[in-house]
């Protein structure tokens, strides 16, 4: 063995080289390095879901509607189109905004009497958010007063 090697092993105090090894080999698991470099480690995002808003009611005509929303990144509280592997409303691929990348939109049909609204993004280190809200789409009922 290196001469160099063994003088170092003669000198460390075993306990504490065996903790700092095992602190290393967490962190380096788990994603972490100890220090911040200024970037986004690609964290947890979440989303919300903006209009239509929970419970609204298009009146029971519409087809379809554009579903908008916003992101909010947990970790260094700012959302770049980097953060953002995947953003889905029931299936369909939504959109960045180009001016503000926290904020999404997408067109997707819409289903009578009322329809559940599911929008999920995936950060781009695998992590999912899920938001949902119900819509009522049916005809609403106009009455007529009589004269009294």
């Amino acid at each position: 063995m290196n001469k160099s090697i063994l003088n170092f092993l003669q000198t460390v105090d075993i306990s504490r080289f065996c903790v700092a090894i095992l602190v290393f080999l967490l962190l380096t698991a788990c994603g972490g390095s100890g220090s911040d470099d200024g970037a986004d480690s690609g964290g947890r995002l979440t989303i919300h879901i903006s209009y239509p808003t929970a419970n609204a009611n298009p009146g029971g005509f519409v087809t379809q509607t554009t579903v908008t929303g916003y992101l909010e990144d947990e970790g260094d509280g700012v959302v770049s189109s980097d953060d953002v592997s995947l953003i889905e409303v029931n299936g369909h691929a939504a959109v960045l905004s180009q001016d503000d990348p926290s904020r999404w939109s997408v067109q997707v049909p819409m289903n009578l009497p009322r329809d559940t609204l599911v929008a999920s993004v995936e950060s781009r280190s695998g992590l999912r958010s899920i938001a949902s809200q119900i819509v009522n789409n049916q005809p609403m009922l106009i009455g007529i007063l009589p004269d009294l």
